[in-house]
């Protein structure tokens, strides 16, 4: 922790980010590692910049995470999960991302 605390902020956020993308790039079975990858992205969510791509796929995984959550009966987790996920999709959401955006919000009811 000390280390980490030597780090300047924005390269704390940056190695968030190459940790999260690091897991899923490279698991062999991502749902091993999906809840760590998707809380270090979650971390620095708000201050590194996302390929609309990248925003896609962490939309995606916190969406799989938090359906993960509410089937344990972890509701606070899974509505941390939820707004994550909502929060990664595009301005344009209800046009390129229907779905997906159709799921977070309807699970954002649920729970």
């Amino acid at each position: 922790e000390s280390v980490y605390n030597l780090i300047p902020e924005s390269g704390r956020m940056n190695l968030h980010k190459k940790l999260g993308l690091t897991l899923i790039k490279y698991s062999e079975d991502i749902s091993e590692v999906a809840s760590i990858a998707v809380d270090q992205i979650n971390v620095c969510k708000d201050h590194v910049d996302l390929s609309m791509e990248e925003r896609s796929l962490f939309a995606q995984l916190n969406l799989n995470e938090g359906k993960k959550s509410t089937a344990m009966s972890s509701f606070a987790q899974a509505r941390d999960y939820v707004e994550a996920g909502i929060s990664f999709l595009s301005e344009s959401n209800w046009t390129n991302q229907y779905m997906l955006s159709l799921e977070l919000f309807e699970l954002s009811v649920e729970i």
